[in-house]
């Protein structure tokens, strides 16, 4: 099974129209894959999964698998056509492993890396960036009325390396090292208030969780990441109409690493992951009379699974 991800900065452009076709940025790169399918072409029963997410081969958040069993060369303009066929993945295999991540580093690698033909580092990345505004709450109690607006921002990405291993149908293996690079988040909040509050009120540790990205390959892995972000205040009483500012920073040290079994859960290793935060300072627009505690906590949550 080959992840099209694994060698996408090769590719100059892919095009599943009619068959599968894939462009070589160079004749370095495309002579490298030639050698490495080729005999797929030696016999008729000869076939590999290709799995791709490429717009119009499948779509962006789901890896479908294509069964290719003959590959047509246009060497003059490092282009390969690939019969492929798309299948459900219970119908292709009982058995199979599938890597998305690093490319194995055997000597020819080595070799090519060297000549600069194979990337040095292979990881799929999976980007964090993300940008999320909207209005968190709103509510009118009698004279008294208060919003919440809120700019939430993400940045950085996680290089992630996944392994799957399916024997007659089961799962006998489904592991995953992931890396965080320059991962950080940020959320400022606009707390409006106007009117008279007479008594206390609470709104506490709401939590707002935003999908930033993610990789399905289907009925086989499923890794998102999410922030989660916990935000709340405590109003006295109150009298005035006034604007308050405020928010966090988070990031996360790029020597944080995650190692997850998800077969066998005591393997599992997580470190470097408690982010530092930086706050923003509170601005008030106007002077009033009453006090009020606010606070906003972004975090970057990750979930993962395997068959299902």
């Amino acid at each position: 099974v080959i992840a099209m991800e694994r060698f996408a900065n090769k590719l100059k452009s892919v095009n599943c129209a009619e068959d599968m076709m894939l462009e070589f940025i160079n004749k370095a790169a495309f002579e490298y894959a030639q050698s490495m399918w080729n005999w797929v072409n030696q016999d008729v029963n000869n076939s590999f999964i290709m799995v791709t997410n490429y717009e119009g081969c499948a779509d962006d958040m789901e890896r479908l698998p294509f069964v290719v069993s003959d590959i047509r060369y246009d060497e003059e303009h490092n282009k390969a056509y690939l019969t492929a066929d798309l299948h459900e993945w219970e119908d292709i295999a009982h058995s199979y492993d599938l890597n998305v991540g690093h490319i194995p580093l055997t000597p020819t690698h080595r070799m090519l890396m060297e000549r600069g033909v194979m990337p040095r580092a292979a990881d799929f990345t999976m980007s964090l960036a993300s940008s999320y505004d909207r209005n968190l709450f709103s509510t009118t109690i009698g004279g008294w009325t208060t919003t919440v607006d809120a700019v939430v921002r993400t940045a950085g990405s996680l290089n992630v390396d996944f392994d799957v291993s399916v024997k007659w149908l089961k799962l006998k293996s489904a592991a995953m090292t992931i890396n965080p690079e320059n991962v950080a988040a940020s959320i400022q909040l606009a707390l409006t208030e106007k009117g008279t509050l007479k008594k206390e009120y609470n709104w506490q540790k709401t939590v707002i969780s935003i999908p930033i990205e993610g990789i399905s390959i289907a009925k086989i892995v499923k890794l998102g990441a999410f922030l989660d972000v916990d935000v709340g205040f405590t109003m006295d009483e109150w009298t005035g109409t006034a604007t308050a500012n405020f928010g966090a920073r988070m990031q996360i040290s790029n020597a944080a690493t995650v190692k997850v079994d998800l077969v066998n859960s005591k393997n599992n290793r997580f470190s470097g992951w408690t982010p530092s935060f930086t706050p923003i300072p509170l601005t008030l627009s106007a002077k009033v009379e009453g006090s009020a505690q606010v606070y906003a906590e972004p975090n970057v949550k990750l979930e993962a699974s395997a068959l299902g």
